[in-house]
């Protein structure tokens, strides 16, 4: 697709040179507004948000220089703001986002009430869709890789003055590496865009795809488009409340889990925010620069957060009403601004409550003697003195069961399902949201109102230690579980149709401790139902299995028979939408070869029918039965694969069939499949590309490998990654060594320069010459085995694993070696300091023992690891 944004005219003064993202003429000042779009639908609309956190925003200038020096700066990719709740990332952002319009995602709960529920903020697949739909606003929609979607888009328009879409699509199914023709084709070039013009290519409504393949073809893709068109053009990206991400239904598809890493060109910077938590490991922390806006690790607050706080209620005091009362009171703004700037602590969410209960009328905050301490003094101020003008609604039998409520509550909720969840009346439920306003967020109207906390931070408070008055949040999640148990437990369809329950119910049950339950809930019956009202998705059931799986993982003896159901589970979820090869190939030894491959032309995705016929192929090949007319079909698909790596790949294997069967064209498809491996983006899947097709040609026994080989030798020296060139190397070691070329593989296995790597690359090396009865065994087992024992890592764990790595692989191939390795593999594994990774290696150096028939000392391991569960 063609579609060139340099230019763009002014439609007040006609200026023809604006840049393609210009909303405001650089010659005249006038506005160039933005066509009106059906793509404005992906992009969630955060102005409200926006608006609502830069009220009354003062200070921070120290932050945006810190925030501006990174991003002149080389080094990590991404700035990230830490705080605890209501230190001000959020308004420090959206003030960010207001100035300077980048791309942006609030995923904190209650950021978007008026959102309808099912548009999680959290979700991975929102945030792609929002932030991705934003750049294709913003840049053309020639930034969006369409031909990996099974899209073609071509359009050829002189000029443009308005809106150009090339198709809308309701859903779209198609996978990324389509089939042989794309799904859908449009065709659209642009040469001038006049005024609030915009090319879209194609407006998809729903995505039904692989989250992680979403993320990619959404972001990945169109950030690396602009960032390699314009490598002098930074582009930012905001993300605001990663802590908040944590949330979401499946723990291993979180926004934090899916952001791209630092293999994204240096002119794509990420600006980030987040509590502390263990949800930044320490990988993630390696790649960010950390800037704290409240007390640190090691207790130091910044003093310019204090005097951000003291303008703050400078600006407060300023106000008619609050500057009359401080008057009557004969209060020093000063002195005000003072004593309420320390009481905060330089929390901002301090500052606003505060604020709106002074504007309020509330001239018991102006004791400033007694001004409350920090967030959560202020959190208990206000409940006390709701409680005490409750009048006849029970505080215990009605307020705590509300509040319980809405402190673990998913998603805003509507009155009725605050009370069906806290068996609290309907009116008695509206009477408490009235006296709750100044803490709740709400949206819509009549029925359709709905209610949620207006900050995590007060729900947290609710059902923590820190409140006096606790709540009890698991009684609150077990109430909304046993809500939905009593009334539709068993009727899975019923229970599916409930949006609250289907989309939240195994959470509540994970953090109720009510695990039996969960595990009940993985069941084929809901995985049915939840199909069907998920829209024929798997996404949301396997989002359960997820949290299954984990919870089953957390015991502190793991239920090994429960851990292999949530992988049925799994794999029957996989299983239900395929015919399997095995399937095909029984049907190919029948003689009904015609049906087997009416069965593999049903297969939408053209790498699986790709396999599945080469599978047959492989079937009659045994039989004495071979077709060329087969043969011919798998060429056509294999060269119809976008992707050059998975081309490469399946060109290589083919043509080391047509070799095996005598087919001298087996020498132009080795040509097509290394130009492939050529044409691969990135230099380390180049490298692995040239790796496989090497490979495969000295398999075929073309005389042309050598030459294959030396050119992935080269590209995987070049690799500017230590990380990739290690695995690179590796990959060569062992495919050099398996096609007979010994020296090279000892050479390419000696240059890693990684501990890990290098010990596993020489381990397998090893093995190859053992087996091949080479001079240099003896001598690759011996540095094998050295590399093992001397890998430099903190905790241990890795050396355990790669000396048990070497005794196995020298126990099969009946090495005398075997036996001391064992050894010693025994004395690192009981040194590991951390007790899970030390209970987890024992486990696996048994079994590996067991298989060695070394039983006694299996025995003896299995009775240190419960020995240490029992410590």
């Amino acid at each position: 697709m063609n579609d060139d944004r340099s230019k763009m005219d002014c439609p007040t003064c006609g200026y023809d040179r604006l840049p393609a993202r210009a909303r405001v003429c650089s010659k005249c000042g006038a506005s160039v507004a933005a066509a009106p779009s059906p793509a404005a639908a992906k992009i969630i609309d955060y102005r409200t948000l926006i608006a609502r956190s830069t009220a009354d925003f003062v200070g921070r200038q120290w932050v945006r220089d810190a925030a501006d020096a990174f991003l002149k700066a080389d080094g990590p990719r991404s700035f990230l703001l830490l705080g605890e709740p209501g230190s001000g990332k959020t308004s420090f952002l959206a003030d960010l986002v207001r100035r300077r319009g980048y791309p942006h995602h609030f995923i904190g709960r209650g950021s978007r009430i008026d959102l309808p529920a099912v548009l999680d903020w959290r979700n991975p697949v929102r945030f792609a869709e929002s932030i991705g739909y934003q750049l294709l606003r913003d840049y053309g929609g020639w930034i969006m890789d369409w031909p990996a979607w099974g899209i073609t888009i071509s359009q050829n328009v002189k000029e443009l003055d308005g809106l150009l879409v090339g198709a809308q699509v309701g859903e779209f199914r198609a996978k990324p590496r389509p089939p042989d023709r794309p799904a859908l084709t449009v065709n659209q070039e642009v040469k001038r865009f006049g005024p609030a013009a915009q090319a879209i290519g194609v407006y998809i409504e729903r995505f039904v795809l692989d989250v992680e393949q979403i993320v990619r073809q959404l972001l990945t893709t169109p950030l690396q488009a602009i960032a390699n068109r314009w490598p002098e053009h930074q582009i930012v990206i905001v993300v605001d409340g990663l802590d908040e991400a944590e949330d979401y239904s499946s723990p291993q598809r979180t926004i934090l889990k899916l952001l791209p890493n630092g293999s994204l060109p240096p002119n794509v910077r990420f600006i980030l925010s987040s509590r502390p938590g263990k949800h930044l490991t320490p990988d993630f922390m390696s790649q960010v620069q950390p800037f704290w806006l409240s007390e640190d690790e090691a207790g130091d607050r910044d003093p310019r957060t204090i005097e951000d706080a003291k303008a703050y209620v400078e600006q407060l005091a300023e106000g008619e009403s609050v500057a009359a009362m401080l008057t009557r009171r004969r209060i020093e703004p000063d002195a005000f601004s003072e004593q309420v700037a320390r009481s905060s602590q330089g929390n901002f969410l301090y500052l606003y409550h505060y604020a709106q209960g002074v504007r309020g009328g509330d001239e018991t905050l102006l004791d400033l003697d007694r001004l409350p301490e920090g967030l959560f003094g202020i959190y208990a101020d206000f409940l006390g003195k709701i409680e005490e003008k409750r009048e006849d609604v029970p505080w215990d039998g009605a307020y705590k069961p509300v509040l319980g409520t809405l402190a673990v509550a998913q998603e805003p909720l509507a009155r009725r399902q605050i009370a069906s969840f806290s068996g609290v009346p309907p009116t008695t439920v509206g009477t408490i949201l009235t006296r709750l306003k100044p803490f709740l967020d709400t949206a819509g109207t009549g029925t359709t109102r709905r209610y949620s906390i207006y900050h995590s931070s007060f729900g947290e408070y609710l059902v923590s230690e820190e409140n006096e008055d606790y709540i009890e949040g698991r009684e609150a999640h077990v109430r909304i579980v046993t809500h939905y148990r009593d009334r539709y437990w068993g009727d899975w369809t019923r229970l599916a149709q409930e949006d609250y329950a289907r989309r939240h119910l195994a959470t509540h049950m994970v953090s109720a401790g009510l695990h039996e339950a969960l595990y009940a809930l993985i069941h084929q019956g809901w995985m049915r139902a939840r199909f069907a009202a998920d829209r024929y998705t798997y996404t949301g059931f396997l989002a359960d299995v997820d949290l299954a799986w984990h919870a089953a993982r957390s015991q502190a003896r793991p239920d090994l028979p429960m851990l292999a159901r949530f992988q049925t589970a799994r794999q029957l979820v996989g299983l239900s939408a395929y015919s399997t090869t095995t399937d095909l190939q029984t049907l190919a030894r029948q003689g009904r070869v015609d049906e087997a491959l009416i069965h593999v032309r049903l297969e939408n995705d053209l790498e699986q029918r790709f396999e599945k016929l080469m599978a047959i192929d492989a079937t009659l090949k045994e039989a004495g039965r071979r077709d060329q007319t087969l043969l011919d079909e798998a060429l056509d698909m294999a060269r119809a694969f976008e992707d050059s790596a998975a081309r490469a790949r399946a060109l290589g294997d083919l043509a080391v069939v047509l070799a095996e069967a005598g087919d001298g064209n087996s020498r132009i498809v080795f040509d097509e499949a290394r130009a492939a491996a050529r044409a691969v983006g990135y230099d380390h899947f180049r490298a692995a590309a040239l790796c496989e097709v090497a490979a495969a040609m000295a398999q075929a026994g073309d005389d042309r490998a050598g030459l294959a080989f030396d050119e992935a030798v080269e590209v995987a020296h070049g690799l500017e990654s230590e990380v990739s060139q290690a695995e690179t190397l590796g990959k060569l070691a062992v495919a050099l060594a398996l096609s007979g070329r010994y020296d090279g593989a000892v050479e390419a296995a000696h240059a890693i320069r990684r501990d890990w790597e290098r010990a596993e690359a020489l381990r397998e090396l090893a093995v190859v010459l053992l087996k091949a009865g080479d001079v240099r065994a003896d001598a690759i087992v011996d540095q094998a085995w050295e590399a093992a024992r001397t890998m430099q890592e903190e905790y241990g764990w890795q050396r355990a694993i790669a000396l048990r790595h070497l005794a196995v692989a020298l126990a099969r191939v009946g090495d005398r070696r075997a036996d001391p390795v064992f050894d010693e593999a025994i004395r690192v594994t009981h040194s590991i300091r951390n007790e899970w990774h030390r209970s987890e290696e024992l486990s696996d150096l048994a079994a590996a023992l067991a298989h060695a028939g070394r039983f006694d000392q299996a025995a003896a391991l299995i009775g240190s690891v419960q020995g240490d569960w029992e410590r």
